[in-house]
């Protein structure tokens, strides 16, 4: 009971910290959200997915910039790709609150989120960290991480939804499949790519988990018609549409998509964030390579019940979307956490090479673009590959940890 508390007072510490020391932050990744909200309390909604059709960072629009004037927005605007819902929801924050108390609120969410996450893996799969001290030096250890440090200084949501999808593994292990199915759903209602897990659980055998998901999800699909419209919600559809088809060659999108499109001829795009169309064979591969994995995890989730398949999954839905931006590799954690707790040298091994590729030793530093020598373009998705290979492989005698074999007594001279 103690060390939960003492838990406790760690996670605190880490978001007070985060909270604290990221307050002036940008937060550009957070404008979307909050002039979509205000583009809702304006009834300007019909331009909520206006976007630039040349570079996929910033919005040309007269209405948003009119909204960011009247609600006194200053920072950069990027376009928003998230579902109606979402924006037409957050209304009663934005109505009473600045963009930097909104900024605030979803950085301390963030920080919490992560929080959560790592709580959730060491309760069900990664025991040993529920030591207080190992979850701090867990968390320390983040913090000096690519993904993390990029996740906090734009204030990305991402990290809500990665807690969300782990609670509803949670709940689907204890067979709590209407919550399951539920928290699933929402997290799809605004991120999508979480709706993938169903495959998991499809050949997990958890056919009720998906049965739920879909209930909730018509339900979430009707409450955002109801709320929005019909002609908004086919504007998202569409949105959904474009941007499954945009491939982008930033130094920030580290998906497989972008790494097997990739060559020298794009070097001069790595900081331009263009948009180009991607190529309908890598477009296939990488749907077929993430059923494939998503189908075997799944299956062999039905023995390996010790967290690995569900993290693997998270990972492979991850490194197989069109766009895969840095942060969102902050999933690498918590599947750290599970490769840990079973220890061995080769496990602590891989667990360090996945550390230092995720910093800003190996991995290029958002904020400071600079590619040296030893930075490597695509890092984060090499680590997160090596993660995949850890966690499959880390039940066999290669990557455990030696038995503690019996002492033998000694022979008297």
């Amino acid at each position: 009971m103690r060390q939960k508390y003492k838990r406790y007072i760690v996670y605190g510490i880490f978001i007070i910290f985060g909270t604290i020391f990221y307050r002036h932050s940008s937060g550009d990744d957070l404008s979307s959200s909050y002039i979509a909200c205000k583009l809702f309390e304006y009834k300007e909604v019909s331009h909520l997915y206006d976007y630039d059709p040349v570079l996929f960072h910033i919005i040309k629009s007269d209405i948003w910039e009119k909204t960011a004037r009247t609600a006194h927005f200053l920072g950069t605007m990027h376009p928003y790709v998230q579902t109606p819902l979402w924006g037409y929801s957050l209304q009663p924050i934005c109505a009473s609150i600045n963009f930097f108390w909104f900024k605030i609120l979803f950085l301390f969410l963030s920080l919490f989120s992560i929080s959560i996450m790592m709580e959730i893996t060491a309760l069900l799969w990664a025991p040993k960290f529920l030591s207080p001290r190992l979850m701090l030096c867990a968390l320390g250890c983040m913090l000096f991480t690519e993904p993390l440090i990029y996740a906090l200084k734009l204030v990305q949501t991402h990290s809500i939804f990665m807690a969300l999808s782990l609670l509803a593994f949670s709940y689907n292990q204890k067979r709590r499949d209407f919550y399951a199915g539920g928290l699933l759903s929402y997290a799809a209602s605004v991120k999508i790519t979480p709706a993938f897990i169903i495959i998991y659980w499809f050949f997990r055998g958890k056919l009720k988990s998906v049965f739920w998901f879909f209930v909730w999800s018509i339900f979430i699909i009707i409450l955002t018609i109801l709320c929005v419209g019909m002609n908004i919600f086919f504007d998202f559809i569409n949105s959904m549409s474009r941007v499954s088809h945009v491939l982008l060659h930033a130094i920030n999108n580290q998906s497989f998509s972008a790494w097997a499109s990739y060559s020298t001829e794009y070097n001069k795009e790595l900081l331009n964030w263009k948009i180009f169309e991607i190529n309908s064979d890598i477009k296939i591969l990488s749907t077929v390579l993430m059923v494939v994995f998503l189908s075997f995890l799944g299956y062999m989730g039905r023995v390996w019940k010790d967290g690995t398949t569900e993290l693997a999954s998270l990972i492979s839905i991850t490194v197989f979307s069109p766009i895969a931006w840095s942060h969102y590799y902050i999933i690498l954690f918590p599947a750290i956490l599970v490769i840990l707790n079973k220890g061995g040298f080769v496990n602590y091994t891989i667990c360090f090479i996945v550390f230092i590729s995720n910093t800003c030793v190996v991995s290029i530093n958002y904020w400071h673009p600079i590619i040296h020598k030893h930075t490597i373009l695509y890092s984060e998705l090499y680590s997160a590959i090596l993660t995949i290979i850890a966690l499959i492989g880390c039940r066999f005698p290669l990557f455990r940890a030696p038995l503690n074999l019996p002492r033998l007594p000694l022979m008297k001279r």
